[in-house]
């Protein structure tokens, strides 16, 4: 259980790809504190049946456990060391279920709340072995599982809430990663309103001025269809450039754009003074 400390050097994805199958397979070695026992205690078949079950019941509860907070993280503490007392009467260190159990407590927030569920199974679990029996063995079995169970979960504290606060930081990355592309498309579609509404303007005013010229000065109406066709297609270009962000228009462009529609229609415009510098951001 000691990679629970490796937690908080990962980056947030790797943390959120590593901990929850990876972490979990490795810590289930830790199940093998439950056989040395059998070496000087030969496993009856009642044992081994015991054992099989118990481990059946306690996988399903593993691969959902070890999460911060909620009732289910109390559920699966709760479970844990319900497994470890139903195998108190068989041969094997069962207090390795209490172990575990720990660990799930390390994991509930507050971790003022986890440090007072860690305190709580570990009296309960010493009091329980006090009383249920007298065997010297059981009582030493005890001693490790309660010293081992108090470093785990207290160890897990930590490292939980640094996972937490990576799990935090994740969402609000995603959140920021969203409200970029919102104003990134709100950038598009002011920059297609501009494009189009220039290019609407210009062609039709030289749309207007070419159908009255075209049975007065042909060559000129075609001049002016021309124009209309040029723009159309800068437009185009301008469009495309927009839609892949590469659209970076100015203050002279712009300004050069109306003075050349409002000439078509017959209107002289005058600007006094110098255009200021901009850049590219406060042109936008």
């Amino acid at each position: 259980m000691a990679e629970h400390v490796r937690l908080h050097r990962m980056t947030n994805e790797q943390a959120a790809k590593a901990r929850p199958l990876r972490w979990k397979l490795f810590n289930l070695i830790y199940l093998l504190f439950y056989f040395p026992e059998w070496l000087w205690r030969p496993p009856s078949l009642t044992d081994i049946a015991a054992i099989i079950i118990g481990v059946a019941v306690f996988l399903p509860l593993y691969l959902r456990a070890f999460e911060t907070g909620g009732k289910n993280g109390l559920k699966s503490m709760f479970a844990m060391e319900a497994i470890a007392l139903a195998l108190s009467p068989f041969s094997g260190l069962h207090g390795v279920f209490h172990i575990y159990a720990c660990v799930q407590a390390g994991f509930l927030r507050p971790g003022k709340l986890a440090v007072k569920w860690i305190i709580g199974l570990t009296l309960f679990y010493a009091a329980f072995t006090l009383l249920s029996t007298n065997d010297l063995q059981e009582w030493f079995n005890a001693i490790f599982a309660v010293v081992f169970g108090v470093i785990s979960g207290i160890g897990v504290i930590s490292s939980a809430e640094a996972y937490e606060n990576a799990k935090i930081r994740e969402r609000a990355q995603s959140v920021e990663r969203q409200h970029a592309r919102l104003a990134e498309r709100e950038r598009i579609a002011h920059d297609l309103h501009d494009v189009l509404g220039h290019t609407l303007t210009m062609v039709t005013l030289k749309s207007e001025v070419a159908a009255k010229l075209i049975e007065k000065d042909p060559e000129r109406a075609r001049e002016e269809i021309d124009e209309v066709a040029a723009a159309a297609r800068g437009a185009l270009a301008e469009i495309r450039e927009t839609v892949y962000g590469m659209t970076i228009t100015t203050h002279d462009t712009e300004l050069d754009l109306a003075l050349r529609a409002l000439a078509d229609a017959g209107i002289a415009l005058k600007v006094a003074g110098d255009i200021p510098h901009l850049d590219a951001n406060q042109s936008k």
